[in-house]
């Protein structure tokens, strides 16, 4: 009982946690990492003291001891240690101690200790691999593989190769340049991440992989939280942002990744090794034909304060994986850890919280203690992984050749051994064995080779350029392909090209193609669009001549964009000149391996379809066959019926020769510069620049490329002159007066230069070329000239003479009419106020004001409140900044910029804001930054500064006007960013949330630091001095000079005198351009200056009324004008100008007039005396349904006459207008407009008069097309009467100004009464051709008249009448049949109707 008590104390102790399982049971020896060299294992182990180990089932005791190796029983022990086990082979081992009951049952927690340990007791004497000799010239260089055993005991050894981008790092955007494998906290799109890829190279695919140990080198390190991560894509050929994505993919799975790691605070610097864990042993098996594997490594932190970096391939300790194998179906049960758990119950901010805190010292919540468990405490190794040291203890190697020497000719401890001093062309046959202290083991397989003289290759593509007293000298390798052909197909001949079918050459213009590969040219299927349906469209290269070549490659550079599968393009190869033709391979295969046999090209070929990568473009090649002499190349494209992309463009078509292909002696070391012959320097770049040169002489240098150990190939020549790059330019700047101007600032671009005293300038290192060199100075006007640099050795001289700000001429307007220009301007200084409130009289400028109670006179867009405005006129090209920033604005307001016509009518420039940057004015209470328009560029004109308020906010502000450079440079660095103010205010003017965030988000990003700190502070701190543009009050006016602008050299045409703002000048002739420009004349301290000029504004003079430009006014015009008011035929902009000859922007009858009087100087209408108060009186009447009458009263005198007659032409017909009343020498005609109307017009071409009378002017032929008693409305509209000396009648229409007309009949006619019979009521219709006495009578049978109907004189039409079966007294007659009459002087007919009541 007291036993069973103890056990069941025991097993509670050990459930409770109380006591850790290893201080039950401890493996003292072997430790961790041993290497046993005997065949038999003494385990040395410690118990606890209240553990009472026995036999199996013992009654009175705990238990005993289970052993495992590698997981499988190898026995047990009963008594405390040491003990000892027998018989263990060589291999990696797991060696594990179990404390089970006497029943041989776990205790529950599990009660083990483990330890690794290798048994190499009888190693293997392992002979060297991978033998390989390379011939050289007198020599043969031999290398082999290190030895390893040939079994899972020992693991295969892969390493990263040594070279560029085996081994490294991403952030995503870019390759780091070192090859260091860095893993670095932060956002996972951008950490810094690493990888490695290991070499599987001699590693056979048929075994199976039991487990994948990791060696690495820490270098440097804070507190990583780290994954090994699976790597699919080549790191050799993949870019920055593919690699980036895949490495970092299943960085935060811990059942998906190789490792997953917790480090300590106290993980340092050192050698580490981890075994790879879930599919990392199974994915490199997979990887092994591909001859590669690779891994990435990954910090998780949030934060980059935490990392790790290992060495890479090029650092002092590279890694390694120690890839355990066995044959497939003799597994040898190595230890293959599982997947451990990434449910840790802390969020990243939990845990950067915690890692923050302890680093600095700080408090943090207790719960975040629990972080610790996950971590792992680890310490570096001892030392570094030594490969194969299971096979015995290594001494050397024994290098053997066979066939000359037969025997040992060298001993080494390297893996390599060059053999020299050999007879070139004699075969030499060598085999190696490794030496160890056990013995000597098999040697390798036998391999030959026969040194030959070597000719090292020298570099290629030579070229160079000359340049400022230097030469640029660059090449390539000796082992890149030479060109012997290249075309970019610049030429338009297209280098002996030809398209046919769809391909074209040219530069694209296609929204959704690509730009040219190179150049501005290139071939495409369709240039400007998508390919056709069902195309086959063909580009054939001319015939080329391989023969000469070793190496013969192809290359062009393409892009395509074709439907996949149903579309594509492929290239082919003729050897016959084109009779047949086959396809050739490129080094990458095609994309589709064979497209839709309906294509109409290419019918199941195999072809380029889908999408070159990246929508890029892409460099292909094709090896070509050398035993191959004339050559031609066509590339094939074929569409099916449906859908079209853009299509194959092809550019950059390269014929090259890729060398002899033979193995190098040694490995390239440098090359050498020689200059005349003499050597200058050794570089590893192909790049070289030459100094200290002297231009326009000739140099020559050559290159030599040098290789191990001491081989120099063939020098390789070009000649170089240096040659002046750059211009300068150079000059004073001087006043009036000649004497030179301090503080004057001279910028050509981006070059600038400031005076002394002397007034002296120089703009150096100029691209050759036209500059624009302008001058300022704070108390003169500018200046500015195009002045040309030259690439020599002096420089340009081109001197100023600056004068005093003057007030100029403004705004010149010219108008050229008759040989006579006419020039008006504003007078000099005399700048209105315009529309707006206030004058910005120059530059700086600064104002205070308010648009409280200003009215909202300006559509500034979201304002909609008041507003206040300055003037702000420009006279030559300007930059401006106008900024609201000051304590003093208090509002949320607006900016933007108008012009507006005279009638203040305005039009924006499209300058606007509402908010300045976020935080850019801190000293403002207004609830939002303070508006803000940087680089608004002006050009010459009137301009308006319009202050607003957002949604009609109204307050007080601050302004500021400056030239190009003001702006807000600087903020003050205390202000912070108030992010939910901006956001409310976006929310609440209609913007999403989410897209409010954004934007605060990415203006947050360009004006802030990661502390919401601003980057600067305020700018109103300027230092441009204040000074007027005005004139001074000792300088006055004297007049102005007009200049005519020329080609050969301008000219002062007139001066005038006084304050005259006009000038009228003749001119030669007329439809010649003449242009001028004014100055304004000063009298100031420096005597009589010129102020600057207006803009240049030009005007091509002509002759009122000469429509056809060809300088008389004739009938020929005079009909032409007639034409357009017509509508026959519409002038163009030059000749509605010349036709409009009162400027009243319309061609109408009075135009026509005053041509006449231009034609027909002196006719008779100017000599009459008319009353201009009289009013004329128009009446249209029906013309006895045949015509239209115009009457017109009138006591004055008409020269002509212009209306337009309207009606519903399906019904209507106008004939040709005539006069009432024949007169000669009067044109009237008329036209039908689009509308639909019709326009006649009169006037006497003579200048004579027209006659007229109330009772017949103008007659208007019709055809009625309408109904029996139908009528038609006909309105007159647009009428214009001109009197005697061209002057507009006024006049007013009779009635509505409408008439309706109804179709005459040609007969009488009387009709049956409707209905009949009737009761009571019945109608008569009868017929009227002319004006005529009609008597309508109703009779009964007995001939009694009944009823009188009608008895009148009616007007010829259709006429109806209405009986209502009363008698003349009014009576209702009785039900029968009567007889109705019509009678007329010259018709008569009767007709019954039946009453029926």
């Amino acid at each position: 009982m007291v036993r069973n008590f103890q056990s069941f104390l025991l097993i509670l102790i050990f459930s409770s946690g109380l006591i850790a399982q290893g201080n039950v049971v401890q493996i003292n020896s072997p430790t961790t990492g041993e290497l046993v060299s005997t065949s038999f294992l003494p385990i040395d182990y410690s118990l606890a003291a209240y553990f009472d180990i026995g036999d199996s089932a013992c009654t009175n005791c705990d238990g005993f001891i289970r052993v495992t190796l590698n997981y499988a029983y190898a026995g047990s022990f009963h008594n405390t240690g040491p003990d000892t086990l027998y018989d263990v082979t060589n291999g990696q081992y797991l060696l594990g101690l179990e404390a089970v009951d006497p029943e041989g049952n776990s205790f529950d927690p599990e009660i083990m200790d483990t330890v690794n340990f290798t048994i190499v007791g009888n190693p293997e004497l392992c002979e060297p691999g991978g033998f390989t000799v390379y011939a050289g010239d007198q020599r043969n260089v031999l290398v082999w593989n290190e030895p390893f055993s040939a079994s899972s005991e020992n693991p295969f050894p892969a390493i990263p190769n040594s070279a560029d981008y085996n081994t490294g790092s991403t952030d995503g955007s870019s390759f780091t340049e070192t090859s260091e494998i860095k893993g670095h906290g932060g956002p996972n799109t951008s950490r810094e991440s690493g990888w490695a890829r290991f070499s599987l190279l001699g590693m056979s695919p048929a075994v199976d992989i039991d487990s994948v140990v990791f060696n690495y080198y820490v270098n440097e390190t804070n507190w990583p939280y780290w994954t090994v991560t699976p790597v699919s894509v080549d790191p050799l050929t993949a870019d920055a942002a593919t690699l980036h994505t895949d490495i970092n993919a299943e960085a935060s799975s811990a059942t998906e990744s190789y490792l997953y790691q917790f480090e300590s605070s106290a993980f340092s610097e050192g050698f580490y090794s981890n075994t790879l864990i879930n599919n990392a042993s199974s994915d490199l098996g997979d990887a092994i034909p591909t001859g590669y594997f690779v891994i990435g490594v990954v910090d998780r932190d949030f934060s980059a304060t935490y990392y790790l970096d290992i060495d890479g391939w090029n650092e002092d300790n590279p890694p390694s994986l120690d890839v355990h194998w066995s044959a497939p179906g003799g597994r040898q049960g190595v230890y293959n850890a599982p997947a451990i758990s990434n449910d840790i119950n802390f969020s990243p901010e939990d845990i950067d919280q915690y890692k923050n805190a302890i680093t600095n010292g700080l408090p943090y919540p207790d719960y975040l203690n629990g972080i610790a468990d996950y971590e792992t405490i680890r310490n570096p190794n001892l030392s570094s992984r030594d490969v194969g040291i299971v096979c015995g203890t290594f001494e050397y190697y024994n290098i053997y050749e066979r066939l000359q020497t037969n025997g040992v000719v060298a001993t080494t401890d390297t893996n390599y051994y060059v053999h020299d001093g050999l007879t070139n062309n004699t075969l030499y046959c060598y085999y190696v064995s490794a030496v160890y202290s056990e013995g000597e083991s098999d040697t390798s397989a036998n391999v030959c080779a026969t040194p030959e003289t070597y000719v090292p290759d020298p570099v290629t593509n030579l070229s160079g350029a000359g340049l400022d007293e230097e030469a640029l000298i660059y090449w390539t390798s000796p082992t890149t392909p030479v060109y012997v052909y290249y075309t970019s197909f610049e030429d338009s001949a297209a280098a002996g090209f030809t398209g046919q079918g769809g391909f074209e050459i040219g530069e694209p213009d296609y929204a959704f193609g690509p730009d040219p590969g190179s150049g501005t040219s290139c071939w495409g299927t369709n240039l400007i669009g998508t390919y056709e349906n069902g195309a086959y469209a063909t580009l054939t290269s001319p015939v080329f001549d391989i023969s000469d070549l070793a190496s013969p490659i192809m290359q062009i550079n393409h892009w395509y964009q074709i439907e996949s599968y149903w579309d594509g393009g492929n290239v082919k190869i003729s050897r016959d000149d084109g009779a047949t033709w086959v396809i050739l391979l490129p080094e990458e295969d095609y994309p589709e391996d064979a497209v839709y046999t309906g294509n109409a090209g290419i019918p199941g070929e195999v072809a380029y379809s889908g999408t070159t990568i990246g929508n890029f473009w892409h460099t292909v090649q094709f090896t070509l066959n050398a035993s191959d002499s004339l050559v031609q190349f066509r590339f094939d494209f074929g569409s099916d019926a449906s859908v079209q992309y853009a299509g194959w463009y092809i550019d950059d078509f390269v014929l090259m020769d890729g060398g002899d292909g033979r193995d190098v002696d040694g490995e390239l070391n440098h090359y050498k510069v020689y200059q005349a012959g003499t050597l200058l320097d050794s570089t590893t770049s192909t790049s070289y620049l030459a100094t200290g040169l002297t231009n326009n002489q000739s140099y020559t240098f050559g290159i030599t490329a040098n290789y191990y150990p001491n081989f120099e190939s063939a020098l390789e020549s070009i000649t170089l002159s240096p040659t002046w790059l750059y211009g300068d330019i150079t000059g004073t700047i001087t006043d009036p007066n000649g004497d030179p101007l301090d503080s004057a600032v001279v910028t050509a671009g981006v070059i600038t230069d400031t005076t002394g005293t002397d007034g002296i300038y120089v703009l150096r290192n100029l691209d050759p070329g036209l500059h624009n060199v302008v001058v300022k100075h704070p108390t003169f006007d500018n200046n500015n000239a195009d002045v040309t640099a030259i690439a020599q050795e002096v420089a340009i001289v081109q001197d100023f003479t600056l004068i005093p700000k003057l007030h100029r001429p403004g705004s010149l307007e010219v108008v050229g009419v008759g040989q006579n220009v006419y020039l008006t301007w504003l007078a000099a200084g005399s700048m209105d106020i315009g529309c707006g409130d206030k004058l910005i009289p120059s530059l700086p400028y600064s104002d205070q004001g308010t648009n409280v109670g200003m009215g909202d006179e300006w559509d500034v867009a979201g304002g909609d409140g008041e507003d206040y405005t300055y003037t702000f006129y420009v006279f030559e090209d300007i930059t401006i900044t106008v900024d609201l920033c000051s304590p003093i604005t208090d509002y949320d307001a607006k900016l933007e910029i108008f012009t507006a016509d005279e009638f203040c009518v305005s039009t924006t420039t499209g300058y606007y804001d509402d908010d300045g940057p976020f935080g850019t004015c801190p000293d403002s209470p207004a609830p939002y930054t303070p508006s803000l328009l940087e680089n608004v560029m002006l050009t010459e004109g009137v301009y308006y500064i319009v202050v607003d308020g957002y949604s009609g906010d109204i307050g007080n502000y601050e302004i500021f006007v400056t030239e190009s450079g003001g702006g807000r440079n600087t903020v003050t660095a205390e202000h912070m960013f108030d992010v939910s103010l901006e956001e409310d205010k976006l929310i609440d003017s209609g913007v999403a949330p989410a897209d409010a965030r954004t934007y605060v988000a990415d203006f947050k990003a360009i004006y802030f630091g990661d502390d919401l700190q601003l980057n600067g502070a305020d700018n109103h701190e300027q230092s441009i001095p204040s000074v007027s543009t005005r004139t001074t009050t000792e300088d006055s006016l004297t007049g102005y000079n007009i200049y005519q602008a020329l080609a050969s050299g301008d000219s002062l045409v007139l001066a005038t005198y006084g304050e005259d703002t006009t000038a009228v000048i003749t001119v030669p002739e007329n439809y010649v351009e003449y242009c001028y420009y004014v100055k304004a004349r000063w009298y100031t301290a420096f005597g009589e200056l010129e102020s600057k000029a207006t803009s240049t504004v030009c005007t091509i003079p002509y002759l009122a009324g000469d429509v056809n430009s060809d300088d008389v006014v004739d009938v020929n015009d005079l009909l032409s004008v007639v034409d357009f008011i017509l509508g026959v035929a519409f002038p163009t902009e030059i000749q509605f100008r010349n036709s409009d000859l009162n400027m009243d922007d319309a061609l109408n009858i009075a135009d026509v007039i005053m041509m006449i009087d231009i034609i027909v100087p002196g006719g008779n209408g100017r000599h009459l005396v008319s009353d201009l108060e009289s009013i004329a009186e128009l009446s249209l009447r029906n013309g006895g349904g045949t015509s239209l009458l115009l009457d017109l009263s009138y006591d004055g005198f008409v020269r002509g006459i212009q209306f337009d007659l309207s009606a519903d032409m399906s019904s209507l017909l106008f004939g040709s207008p005539l006069l009432y009343e024949l007169q000669e020498g009067v044109l009237i005609n008329s036209h039908t407009l689009e509308d639909g109307s019709t326009r006649v017009l009169a006037v006497n071409m003579n200048g004579g008069l027209l006659n007229f009378s109330a009772d017949g002017f103008i007659t208007i032929p019709v055809t009625i097309n309408a109904g029996r008693g139908e009528r038609v409305k006909v309105d007159i509209s647009g009428v214009q009467l001109i009197g005697q000396d061209g002057q507009n009648i006024p006049f007013q229409a009779k009635g509505d100004g409408s008439v309706a007309l109804e179709l005459i009949p040609m007969q009488y006619a009387l009709y049956q009464n409707f209905p009949n019979p009737f009761n009571p009521v019945t109608e008569i219709q009868f017929d009227v051709p002319d004006v005529s006495a009609v008597d309508l009578v109703v009779y009964n049978l007995m001939g009694q008249q009944v009823r009188r109907l009608v008895n009148a004189e009616l007007q010829a039409g259709y006429h109806r009448v209405v009986w209502d079966g009363l008698n003349d007294r009014g009576e209702s007659v009785s039900t029968g049949v009567y007889i109705y009459s019509l009678t007329s002087p010259s018709f008569h007919n009767t007709k019954k109707m039946v009453l029926l009541k």
